[in-house]
């Protein structure tokens, strides 16, 4: 068991060598470690499986697909997608028959070989899942190096290649069971799972047979610091060298010696934070009941107050940085009174008692569910609906929220693929494991399901347009706002990089331990193309 020691560090965190190891096994060296703080361990590392960004994070260094999404230098999705452990692909003119080339000599954390089967195998463990919306009518490995499937409807191309799932070697899931890929995941990426010491860090090390460009660092420290400030202070002593989930509170907190020391990193996010109501729980099977909620809640204020300056009020479930985005639509306006009258007529003019499960730990749509609950509250208690706010632990909050425990609760979402479908079809479609709001509409379904068939653009636009206006008269959410990805590093960490989807690439990743006179001379933090406001001694002018 490798021994966790809480050392101040400037560039590099290093692990005294563990009983019995010799050099150059394991971590017994000293190994220079990219050191990660966030607020929330992970709750399941089996890609296939898991549900929340904590465990994506980690996920994404471990294991990977057969095509990866594109980025423009900003970090904003291109519609374009990126050969990976597939070196190419064919489709065929009716959209249904895909034929993937794969990279030869790849290997998996356990030795084993990536190859055609071990693509069949990832696909039918996702197809028997339930877990994914695709038919297959055939799926056959023509050669080591190639795989033939065939859909029983044409897919989106796009959509379909960006959605294919993460591999997992099929020698580990088959000797050890799915149950041990949940804390063990055992991928082709760049860093090998190592330990997880759960609710204090995750520990990956540099996998040195890597098929691509090495990591840069020896391996990624995941800690678990729950809050932001203590978080902010072991920036500031070099105990970490980033960390994400930055709330207003911390850029407050933000000194002039933090600007020469640390840059902050920022972008619009690809992701919607909102309010879900459980449309099986009463009073929220009745569509008024949801509109009074929704015109009760003053989005603007919220916004102003909690995310200074970090986000933007929602119109809609659908980010302005989508294709789908539709400004036209716009969401129902604040009008208590409105509000008021809709519970009259719902035969609630006493109003009604209910629960609200608070989002616990800081996210780019939300980055303090504290403060957004609390405003909530204040809204709806003004029309009569009296809200008790429930807060538990990231685990407990993600358990309660899939076993709807409660009939309203703090969401949100982060397009992991760019695509209008990874927001509109998972949270809503009625049979989508996502859909914890239990809405059910056969022509919301209808329109979701056409567009992800269809390769016209406008033809798809058209389809989620009208998905989006069903949305807002039904309201099964309430769509709060849109964040900007926040992350802090230090001055001395190169190449990191913010995403619009949530991923991060920490193989690029490497530290340069910068002399005293650069550490007094380096510039403010980079705030370009972003709104986010600081203190006004802390502005760049």
């Amino acid at each position: 068991m490798l021994l966790f020691l809480c050392l101040l560090r400037v560039a590099f965190t290093t692990f005294p060598a563990m009983a019995g190891e010799t050099a150059g096994t394991g971590f017994g060296d000293a190994k220079a470690l990219f050191v990660f703080a966030r607020g929330g361990d992970s709750i399941d590392l089996d890609p296939l499986t898991m549900e929340d960004a904590e465990s994506a994070k980690v996920c994404f260094q471990v294991c990977e697909p057969l095509v990866r999404i594109s980025f423009t230098p900003a970090g904003q999705v291109l519609p374009q997608l990126t050969p990976w452990l597939a070196s190419s692909w064919d489709v065929s003119p009716d959209g249904r028959t895909w034929t993937f080339f794969l990279r030869d000599g790849v290997l998996f954390h356990d030795a084993t070989p990536f190859n055609a089967e071990a693509v069949l195998f990832n696909l039918r463990r996702g197809a028997d899942s339930g877990l994914w919306h695709y038919d297959f009518e055939k799926m056959e490995a023509l050669d080591i190096c190639t795989v033939r499937l065939r859909l029983s409807i044409p897919v989106t191309p796009f959509l379909f290649l960006s959605s294919l799932p993460l591999m997992i070697s099929p020698e580990t899931a088959r000797k050890k069971g799915e149950a041990f890929l949940r804390e063990h995941p055992v991928g082709t990426g760049p860093f090998r799972f190592t330990e997880w010491r759960k609710q204090e860090y995750i520990l990956l090390e540099r996998f040195d047979d890597y098929w691509g460009d090495k990591a840069r660092m020896d391996g990624v420290l995941f800690r678990l610091i729950e809050s932001p400030l203590e978080r902010l202070q072991a920036l500031r002593s070099g105990d970490i060298d980033a960390f994400d989930g930055v709330t207003p509170e911390v850029l407050q907190r933000m000194t002039p010696r933090d600007r020469e020391h640390l840059r902050l990193f920022s972008q619009p996010g690809m992701n919607v934070g909102f309010l879900t109501m459980d449309t099986r729980h009463k009073p929220f099977d009745d569509p008024r009941v949801r509109r009074a909620v929704a015109m009760a809640i003053d989005k603007k204020r919220l916004v102003t107050e909690v995310f200074r300056g970090l986000g933007i009020p929602a119109e809609n479930m659908v980010p302005p940085n989508s294709f789908a985005f539709a400004p036209e639509l716009r969401a129902l306006p604040h009008d208590p009174a409105r509000a008021r009258a809709l519970l009259v007529q719902a035969g609630l003019e006493n109003g009604f008692d209910t629960e609200l499960n608070v989002l616990p730990i800081p996210r780019p749509y939300m980055p303090d569910g504290d403060g957004v609950a609390a405003r909530i509250r204040e809204d709806l208690d003004r029309v009569g609906i009296r809200v008790t706010l429930v807060r538990k632990n990231w685990a407990e909050y993600l358990d309660d929220s899939y076993n709807h425990r409660y009939p309203l609760f703090l969401d949100g979402w982060i397009g992991t693929t760019g695509d209008p479908d990874d927001f509109l079809h998972a949270l809503f479609r009625s049979d989508s494991v996502d859909n914890l709001s239990r809405y059910e509409n056969d022509d919301y379904d209808r329109f979701v399901i056409g567009a992800r068939r269809s390769w016209d653009p406008e033809e798809r636009f058209i389809a989620y347009f009208r998905a989006q206006q069903l949305l807002r008269n039904e309201v099964p959410v309430v769509p709060l706002a849109h964040g900007y990805n926040l992350a802090l590093a230090r001055k001395n960490v190169e190449g990191f990089r913010l995403y619009a989807t949530g991923e991060y690439r920490f193989s690029e990743i490497s530290l340069t331990i910068p002399s005293r006179a650069e550490a007094h001379t380096s510039a403010p933090p980079d705030l370009s193309g972003t709104t986010v406001t600081l203190p006004k001694e802390e502005k760049d002018e």
